[in-house]
């Protein structure tokens, strides 16, 4: 038996979902933070996101850094650091989508957001299209996103240019 880390109820240990409240069981809430490592923590965490940015140029020209820029996308729109999703993001990409809408709106109440599977779906000179499947955490609520974003390669590496997603 594995109980719920939401609401404490037993469910059997081959169950996914809770079957009381209907929340995945490998997600847990998210615990207060509590004293003084609670202050240290944030901007140290969003030193090591933008030190991973500043690094990310000179990594992507290795092979696979659209799939490294894709994680790092949804990890800073997990963690509520939209200037950081949006710096991934193509100038084509921002004019057409502005991210003021899609992406500090669209996710403004996401709780948690993980890539659950990416594959190359094809590489030429200068783009790559990456199939994705995704699990968004909403009030409690899991909605799973399918299809593919389209990367190009910019000056400063691999930047998210065209998604095609739906719910699954």
């Amino acid at each position: 038996m594995i109980r719920c880390a939401w609401c404490g109820a037993r469910n059997y240990a081959i169950d996914m979902w809770c079957t009381r409240c209907h929340r995945h069981l490998d997600w847990q809430p998210m615990k207060r933070r509590r004293g003084a490592l609670a202050t240290v923590l944030p901007p140290a965490a969003a030193a090591v996101g933008v030190a991973i940015a500043l690094a990310l140029p000179a990594a992507g020209w290795f092979n696979g850094s659209f799939q490294l820029r894709l994680a790092m996308f949804y990890a800073a729109v997990s963690g509520h650091e939209f200037a950081l999703a949006a710096a991934l993001w193509s100038p084509q990409l921002k004019a057409a989508d502005p991210p003021a809408v899609f992406i500090d709106q669209r996710f403004s109440a996401t709780q948690q957001i993980g890539v659950r599977g990416e594959r190359i779906m094809a590489h030429e000179a200068g783009s790559a299209v990456v199939y994705v499947d995704l699990l968004e955490l909403i009030g409690g609520q899991t909605r799973e996103w399918v299809g593919t974003w389209q990367l190009i390669q910019s000056p400063s590496g691999w930047l998210l240019n065209s998604p095609d997603l739906r719910g699954a």
